[in-house]
């Protein structure tokens, strides 16, 4: 979080945008929650009157209707949030340029300049999913949490307290998993401004390098750059890799649990039919949730370690400034005068 807070100044610029994106969120929330209780009431028509086809129409027209409502808050929801996600990554590279133009040379001494690539493109594309995609599903998934819950509870406890007690498992990896991806991101990052360095540099130098016959030592040098950066990605994706199939056995391990649990309730007459396959759609909608706070921890530290070398840049000052109290010399009036005076010696004049 310590990095991330250099991010308010640019994004209170657009809070206007931000707060129409989150009333746009509850919308969708809204038409969400209530696709599973329609179902409800469908299962329920179904097991107690039977095939009714004019009732079952109006489920279907309501059920499209529902859709429709829930495609236009999903519009304005990205539309405002990903459009001040862009402005803001507009103006943090604008901010960098300006910076970078005001450093000192003893700076760009120090620093690479594949490395200061790297941090205004690929570290700012980080920073801009997290606001983007990132608070867009943090967003809609605390609220479908929120709403969910808050229906299954009034619907069953006992159930209820059985999928938020199994579900945020999923998160728990997430965080886990994903503390370890966010220090190979790191590594990543920082090889592959070592590496645009490299590339940088025998481009510039092609003349020296050809005159002194450095051809193949550089490619060796390049393909041990390139093989290390390759190395970090492929841990980063084996990471990811591992990550992806353990949710998918977790969530199926709890909706087997649901079924088991649930499947009794009903045969007990404690929840209709109706009220299961209600758990099982929410079961169904929380999945998402739970997947995205994860997936959201992990843009959060991609973000988080992206914006840290951001900041160094933003925040640093020039060893030699001009200072702001400085004296404007002004000359008025000025005259330039030439005078020329010589003596001859010998026939040369000196």
């Amino acid at each position: 979080m310590e990095n991330l807070r250099h991010l308010l100044p640019f994004v209170a610029r657009y809070r206007t945008r931000l707060l129409l994106g989150m009333l746009c969120a509850l919308g969708t929330t809204a038409m969400t929650a209530a696709v599973p209780q329609i179902l409800r009431l469908v299962v329920n028509d179904l097991n107690t009157r039977g095939v009714v086809a004019s009732q079952l129409l109006r489920y279907g027209g309501l059920l499209v209707l529902l859709a429709l409502f829930d495609s236009g808050f999903r519009f304005g929801l990205r539309l405002f949030v990903a459009g001040a996600a862009y402005l803001v990554e507009f103006d943090i590279r604008s901010a960098l340029f300006r910076r970078l133009l005001t450093l000192d040379q003893g700076f760009y001494g120090r620093m690479y300049t594949g490395d200061l690539m790297a941090r205004v493109t690929n570290d700012l594309s980080a920073v801009r999913q997290f606001l983007g995609p990132g608070v867009n599903s943090t967003t809609t998934a605390t609220l479908i949490l929120i709403a969910a819950g808050t229906l299954m509870f009034l619907t069953n406890v006992t159930l209820a307290l059985l999928v938020l007690l199994l579900l945020p498992v999923v998160t728990l990896l997430f965080a886990v998993i994903g503390g370890r991806m966010r220090r190979i991101f790191r590594h990543v990052q920082d090889q592959f401004g070592n590496l645009s360095t490299r590339a940088q540099e025998n481009f510039s130098g092609i003349r020296t390098i050809k005159a002194y016959a450095q051809e193949e030592d550089e490619i060796r040098a390049f393909r041990k750059a390139n093989e290390r950066y390759r190395g970090l990605n492929v841990r980063y994706v084996l990471l990811s890799g591992l990550l992806w199939p353990t949710i998918m056995l977790v969530l199926g391990l709890i909706g087997a649990v649901v079924l088991l649990v649930g499947g009794r309730f009903v045969a007990d007459g404690t929840i209709t039919l109706g009220d299961l396959v209600l758990f099982n759609g929410y079961l169904a909608l929380l999945s998402w949730p739970m997947i995205a706070l994860g997936w959201t921890v992990n843009l959060y530290q991609q973000a988080a370690a992206s914006m840290g070398r951001i900041a160094e840049v933003l925040h640093r000052q020039p060893d030699i400034a001009t200072p702001a109290g400085g004296v404007q010399l002004e000359v008025q009036g000025a005259k330039v005068a030439v005078e020329a005076s010589s003596t001859e010696q010998n026939g040369r004049f000196v």
